[in-house]
């Protein structure tokens, strides 16, 4: 949009919208989309929503590849696989049990 237009475009979109603080930009601006990008660390957020979820059915991360544990496990793998979309990459990184073995143990599930 050049930068006539796009004044235009806001004084018509200034006497729809009353009050409201836009800001008028110059010709010389330069005319490429801005992207607004959400800046998260999902390994993160993925790492801690494990952990959660290893606590809430009462494993301990170190524990999770001990054999007593591996009905809860398969529960926890399951939900975290369908529901919340992490990666068995991930879940191993924190556990410990290899990526096949996860895989295993969510098709028996």
């Amino acid at each position: 949009m050049y930068g006539a237009d796009r004044t235009r475009l806001y004084q018509s979109v200034g006497r729809i919208i009353e009050g409201a603080n836009l800001k008028e930009c110059d010709a010389e601006e330069n005319n490429e989309f801005a992207f607004l990008e959400e800046k998260t660390d999902k390994k993160a957020d993925n790492r801690n929503l494990i952990i959660d979820k290893l606590n809430e059915q009462g494993i301990s991360p170190i524990l999770a590849s001990k054999r007593g544990n591996r009905e809860k496990l398969k529960e926890v793998v399951h939900t975290l696989k369908v529901t919340y979309g992490v990666s068995y990459r991930e879940i191993e990184s924190v556990i410990g049990v290899s990526r096949e073995t996860l895989r295993q143990l969510d098709k028996k599930g």
